[in-house]
């Protein structure tokens, strides 16, 4: 559905960045990696870099369902960072909550890590003020309880990546990330200090 909402607009709109996020977002979920993939370079195209950290954030999905999880972390690590150097705490939040969903796709070992973050942020004020937030922090742990009842045979690792590696890399590159963000986020590998 929401796939549809943004072709809607699209329609009305061809280079709307907000609708190209969206619906990458959605067709990501759907397991329509390239067409997503496409959909961030479009949006890139037209980029103003008021939307840079969410694209981030979505080339960070579309790495880990092209079965890339390091440069789907890096790119999540960097959205995070620069979210968080912005001060846009409801950002880093539902970014976190992105990012831990992704991993307990991919490994169940992560499930308490996850669990315990996704009850921190909930119980956050700015989670408060956000009724999405807490509507994504009841989703994983919804997911969470699923991944840990069942096989990981639907992760998706394996699909054909719409890019390489370094064609995702360069995708990033392109983002101008303020070195304060970029500092916050070198060395740290637990997200939870930034929030």
């Amino acid at each position: 559905m929401a796939e549809q909402f943004a072709n809607a607009g699209l329609r009305c709109d061809s280079t709307n960045i907000s609708l190209l996020n969206n619906r990458a977002v959605a067709r990501a979920y759907q397991g329509k990696i390239k067409e997503a993939y496409s959909d961030v370079r479009a949006a890139l195209e037209h980029n103003s870099g008021r939307n840079s950290p969410h694209l981030m954030a979505t080339l960070g999905l579309i790495a880990f369902r092209s079965g890339m999880p390091d440069l789907g972390r890096e790119n999540y690590g960097l959205c995070i960072a620069w979210f968080s150097h912005s001060k846009e705490r409801d950002s880093v939040a539902a970014a976190t909550l992105h990012l831990l969903r992704e991993e307990i796709r991919i490994d169940r070992s992560v499930i308490p890590f996850s669990v315990d973050m996704a009850q921190r942020i909930a119980k956050m004020p700015v989670a408060m003020q956000q009724p999405e937030i807490i509507g994504m922090t009841e989703l994983l742990l919804e997911e969470a309880r699923a991944a840990a009842n069942t096989d990981l045979t639907h992760n998706n690792l394996g699909l054909a990546a719409p890019a390489s590696p370094s064609e995702f890399s360069h995708q990033a590159s392109l983002f101008c990330i303020p070195e304060k963000a970029k500092k916050r986020i070198s060395g740290l590998g637990d997200y939870s200090k930034l929030i």
